[in-house]
């Protein structure tokens, strides 16, 4: 056993979190769709972000989707649940479920100097 367990767990899996590496999920169209499903929030009186440094892109676009996967007879499935999807011009970068306690209607973002910060009022 090592610092940088190969299981992923302990510090590994919390690199691995903090440095957008979710684990993979349902494939589209062979294309593996990164969702973290642990987010850590940064909690302020009435609002909450999740700050991502994204500077080797130059243009970001930020949605939230219903999350699809494919059941057992591979066919597409809404969850009911809801994933922040972020994207540049050419593919999806990074797949985040959205905690059920922010409020989805009310969710700002900014990219500036290859920052992303998504807001959610709470």
């Amino acid at each position: 056993m090592n610092f940088f367990d190969d299981d992923n767990t302990g510090i590994g899996n919390f690199l691995n979190e903090v440095m957008g590496r979710g684990s993979f999920s349902e494939y589209d169209n062979e294309t593996p769709k990164k969702v973290n499903e642990n987010l850590n929030l940064i909690n302020v009186k009435e609002k909450s972000y999740f700050v991502f440094d994204l500077s080797i892109e130059d243009h970001i676009e930020v949605e939230i989707v219903d999350q699809i996967v494919r059941n057992n007879y591979g066919e597409k499935v809404a969850t009911g649940k809801k994933v922040l999807r972020i994207k540049n011009l050419n593919e999806i970068l990074r797949e985040l479920l959205i905690p059920k306690s922010l409020k989805i209607k009310n969710f700002e973002w900014t990219f500036n100097n290859g920052i992303l910060e998504v807001s959610f009022k709470k």
